[in-house]
Order: C-alpha cells, then structure tokens, then sequence
C-alpha cells in the first residue's frame, strides 16, 4: 500500500489531508503529510470545524468550509503561475531549486493569513 500511494504522491505538487473523525488519528495521515513534506509540496487539511486536529497539522493552513477551499485553489494557482515566471527568468538549477522551495513557503503563509482575515469577516 505504501508503495503505491508513494508512486500516486510523485505525480502530483500538492496535498490536502481530509480529515474526518474516523481519519484524524490514522497513521497514515502523518506518513503521507511526511512524504509531502519531503518533496516540497503546497500542503493545507480540510475538517469541519468540530474535529479536533493532531498538532503536526497546525504547521499548514487549516480550510474548515468550501468557500476556504475555493480560497486554497485561488491562492495555489497564483502561487503556481508567480513560481513558473521566477523560474522562467532563473538561469541555473540550484535557482529554480530555490525560488521553488521560497514559493512554497510564500503559498502557505499568504493562504493562512486570507484565511484568517476571511474568518474574521473583512
């Protein structure tokens, strides 16, 4: 099982953990926000605001309803297309390493914060 959902993982950039009650204490949700984390991805979780998430979550951007996940995708494919034209403008390797790795960092901070201000109702 491991195997394949690793070999699912390395087609894809992103990861958000749904979690429910029955899910939020699997070990598997640790793992797979592990291998994400290794390979650098925008990474956020979506529960309902009555689940009490595990700690190791608070680090990404928590989306409670809809309307944040819609938020999530604004912000992550803004975030994709400003990474893209960095690293268009970037001449070595080691730069587009970089820029990419800055770019996810700015994705998780940038998402947080619209998510605040949107709970907050501004």
């Amino acid at each position: 099982m491991a195997d394949h959902i690793r070999k699912r993982m390395s087609e894809c950039d992103q990861l958000v953990a749904v979690l429910s009650t029955a899910t939020k204490d699997s070990w598997w949700v640790p793992w797979e926000i592990g291998v994400a984390s290794e390979k650098d991805f925008r990474i956020a979780s979506y529960a309902e605001q009555y689940i009490s998430l595990p700690s190791y979550l608070q680090k990404w951007p928590v989306l409670q309803t809809m309307s944040e996940v819609d938020l999530y995708c604004e912000y992550s494919k803004r975030n994709e297309q400003v990474t893209v034209r960095k690293m268009d403008e970037a001449y070595s390797a080691d730069r587009k390493s970089t820029i990419f790795k800055s770019g996810i960092g700015d994705f998780h901070k940038e998402l947080a914060r619209a998510l605040v201000t949107k709970r907050r109702g501004y």
